[in-house]
Order: C-alpha cells, then sequence, then structure tokens
C-alpha cells in the first residue's frame, strides 16, 4: 500500500498540478475509509447508509424529473440542488435524456455505478432494491455507456441472487425467486416498448457505433494514446500532462486511459488488477464481469471514489488473506490435535 501510495507522490515529480493535492486528499481520504471498516467503527455504519442514501436518491430524483417532464414541463434538479451550476440536457425528436440530480446523463450512469460498486466492496448483505435501483436509473438515462452497463448490472443481478443457480452440474430455478424474475422482465419490457421510439434507438444506435461528435472525439483519443503509449509503460506523464492536447474531451476515453497516461501503464495496470481481483474473490466471476466497464467510465483519475474503490478492494483483499491464514492455522491445530490423539 506504502508503494502505490509513494507512486501517486511520484507522478507529482513528472509534472504538477493542484489535481494532485485533490489525489492526495482522496488518498488520505481512501486510507480512513479502509480503516474505518477494518477496526469496524460505528462511522462504517453510516457510510454504508450514505451510500444507499445517495444511489436511492439519484434514482428518485431522475423519476421525479421524468415525471415532471412527461406530465407538467421540464424541471432541472440539478441547479436546485446545485445553484450555481445549470444541468447539460439535449432534447431532441420528441425525447429527452435526463441526468436528475447530475449535471447530465453521462454522469448520473457514471456515477450510480462507481457507488453501487463502493457498495459491493463494503457491504455483505445482498439488496435486491438497490441494485434494480442502480441498473433502472442508468438504463433510463439513455446514456449510451449506462444502457450498455445497465445490462451488465442485470445479469449481475440474476446470478448473484440466486434466480438462476448451477448445482450438481445443472442449471436449477428457484421457482419463487425465478417468477419475481420473470414477471419483473416482463415489466420493464413492456415499459421499454412504450418508451422506446425509433429516434431513441437510432440515437442509441449511433452512440454505440461512435457515429456521433463524440464518437470521433474517442477515437482521436485513442489514436494519441496509443501514439504516447511507448513513452508512459513505467512512468506517466504526471499531474499537468498535455496528453491529447487538441481533444475536446479527453476523459470521454475512459478512466483506464486517462490513469494510464498520468500514472503509467505498470502501474495502472497493478491499481486496477487489484480491484478486478477483490471483485473475483467476493463475487467470483460475475464480479470480473461487473467491475470490467470501471476502465472505460468517464470518471476522472483523481475523484476521490476512484481511491475510496481502491481502498476498499484492498480491505476485502486483506481480509481474504487474513481468513485464509486463520483457516491454515486452524487446519494446523486441528491436525496436531488429531495426532494427539491418536
Amino acid at each position: 500500500m506504502l508503494i502505490f501510495s509513494c507512486w501517486y507522490i511520484i507522478s507529482a515529480l513528472s509534472s504538477f498540478s493542484l489535481k494532485f493535492l485533490i489525489a492526495f486528499q482522496g488518498l488520505l481520504l481512501g486510507v480512513i475509509w479502509a480503516y474505518s471498516f477494518y477496526r469496524k467503527f460505528l462511522t462504517s455504519v453510516y457510510l454504508i447508509d450514505a451510500l444507499k442514501l445517495l444511489i436511492y436518491t439519484s434514482f428518485l430524483a431522475l423519476v421525479l424529473q421524468f415525471i415532471l417532464y412527461n406530465f407538467f414541463n421540464y424541471v432541472d434538479i440539478h441547479s436546485i440542488i446545485f445553484p450555481w451550476s445549470e444541468a447539460r440536457y439535449q432534447e431532441s425528436e420528441g425525447f429527452i435524456r435526463l441526468g436528475g440530480m447530475y449535471i447530465e446523463p453521462g454522469t448520473l450512469s457514471n456515477w450510480i455505478y462507481a457507488l453501487f460498486l463502493l457498495f459491493l466492496l463494503v457491504e455483505d448483505k445482498p439488496d435486491t432494491k438497490l441494485t434494480l435501483a442502480t441498473a433502472l436509473a442508468m438504463l433510463f438515462s439513455l446514456s449510451a455507456w449506462g444502457v450498455a452497463v445497465s445490462g451488465i448490472v442485470f445479469i449481475f443481478f440474476i446470478l448473484q441472487y440466486k434466480f438462476i443457480a448451477y448445482e450438481e452440474g445443472r442449471l436449477v430455478f428457484k421457482r419463487r425467486s425465478f417468477i419475481m424474475l420473470i414477471v419483473g422482465i416482463i415489466s420493464i419490457l413492456l415499459l421499454l416498448s412504450f418508451f422506446i421510439t425509433d429516434s431513441i434507438y437510432s440515437f442509441l444506435e449511433s452512440k454505440l457505433l461512435f457515429e456521433t461528435g463524440s464518437g470521433e472525439i474517442r477515437i482521436d483519443t485513442y489514436n494519441e494514446f496509443f501514439k504516447t503509449l511507448p513513452d508512459i509503460l513505467f512512468f506517466g506523464s504526471g499531474y499537468a500532462s498535455d496528453f491529447c492536447i487538441n481533444c475536446k474531451s479527453p476523459q470521454d476515453a475512459g478512466l483506464f486511459i486517462i490513469f494510464t497516461v498520468v500514472y503509467g501503464l505498470f502501474f495502472s495496470v497493478l491499481f486496477f488488477l487489484l480491484i478486478v481481483l477483490a471483485f473475483f474473490k467476493k463475487y467470483n466471476f460475475k464480479g470480473i464481469i461487473l467491475i470490467l466497464p470501471l476502465l472505460t467510465s468517464k470518471i476522472y483519475y483523481w475523484d476521490y471514489i476512484v481511491l475510496l474503490i481502491f481502498f476498499s478492494a484492498f480491505y476485502q483483499i486483506f481480509l481474504f488473506s487474513q481468513c485464509s491464514v486463520e483457516t491454515k492455522l486452524a487446519y494446523k491445530n486441528f491436525k496436531k490435535n488429531k495426532n494427539q490423539l491418536l
């Protein structure tokens, strides 16, 4: 952990900006966060409740905005909560993309997904309602990235909560849960049949196929990244990197790419590999499926939540290693006692 922290500081030597101070604050916050869960402080319970509250509030704000828009008029909930800012929404051909209390639909999808990942790392009890709220918020934000990732969250939902299980070499359907799942899927499909119009479908298709302006921006960023890659294999360009100076929105290329530019490919692979490993340890292969979209998310590398996810992942791996040591000691004592009895 000390090595990871030092690498953050070393990167400031390549090039410095105030983003380093934000990232350093994130390091301190991440350490405090993980330590509170390790020591089982009462604050850890409040932190979990705060995560749930943020996710539910994000979902309900989007639902409220959707209802107000369809039955009354558009209401900028974001500017009500944050008076110094104004939401960026897109209205075209009879539909509107809403972001609820976030500045835009893409921001809503990225942040509610990140909050959900953080919740899964620090909470042991499954929460089907929270998982559904996350997936539905991403789906109805009409963010192309959010719509795609909502499908992954739904798959995780089905596999995690044992609607369908693989037992003794065959698929087993939990009758009551499976009926609830089918009813839920039919309800969502019926809702989508009224909600998704041809214009919305065409819009999402063009987004996913990189046929829009933002898609062209991503392609330009990817090209610049591969040109820069040989120079950042070990050390990155630092916090004041001039990577892709002509790109309009480099962060659209995804968290992993921008993280690699700042900190270097070697460090970035280790950083995200630890997070993937934590999800694999806790949720098996379905955890890997769920975590992979984080690499393509538009969250800034210096946002606190990135380091909160990282330190929570480190905390989970530490717990698993601790349990493994305790199990080995217990087995060793068991064999010793057994030999003494014999």
